[in-house]
């Protein structure tokens, strides 16, 4: 009886698959988290009163009221926050049990990385005055891009037209979205 335990995987528990150990993903790597669609800001907050290193890109939206107009900052992405973690089973729980939380995006049990160059340019993106929006599903139909200069330098995207105006998208696989950016007053090259 005491060789069947020790035989056990750590996980036994397949409602918590996140329990188990992965010594792949030992490094910090950025990784999504699906947040409560309105919490985005309270769970990047409780998470980094956790110590994890949470990412939450925003963008500036125009918000009209009975009385007043307002400029407001909303998740560009709603639903997401990403994490910078070490994907062990500690630190997985740690961020799991978050409140507002609802799980590490995965995809055929598999949780995909972002790259660093991605985040980067989220993080452009929200510190810049650029009109984004984030549009479901990975856009592929178009010609690639890069941008060539401004706050976005080197982005690298797909173009594509929208009622006669250059709109390019970027496409970010590991959640499976894509930011929307009116590239009017962009200068862009063919990759």
């Amino acid at each position: 009886m005491a060789q069947m335990a020790k035989l056990r995987p750590k996980c036994a528990n397949p409602a918590r698959p996140y329990l188990t150990e992965d010594p792949q993903h030992a490094e910090p790597c950025w990784y999504a988290v699906q947040a409560h669609v309105g919490s985005e800001i309270q769970v990047q907050l409780r998470l980094a009163n956790k110590g994890v290193d949470a990412f939450l890109p925003c963008t500036r939206r125009k918000r009209q009221w009975s009385d007043r107009t307002k400029i407001v900052s909303t998740p560009l992405i709603p639903g997401y926050v990403f994490v910078k973690i070490a994907l062990t089973s500690r630190l997985r729980l740690r961020t799991v049990e978050t409140a507002g939380v609802h799980s590490f995006v995965r995809f055929g049990g598999v949780f995909p990385t972002i790259p660093e160059d991605h985040i980067e340019y989220l993080r452009r993106l929200s510190e810049s005055s650029v009109d984004a929006s984030a549009v479901p599903g990975v856009l592929c139909r178009g010609q690639r891009v890069r941008v060539r200069s401004g706050v976005l330098a080197g982005l690298e995207g797909t173009l594509l037209t929208d009622a006669g105006s250059r709109i390019i998208a970027i496409a970010i696989p590991a959640i499976q979205h894509s930011i929307r950016i009116a590239a009017a007053d962009i200068e862009l090259e063919a990759v």
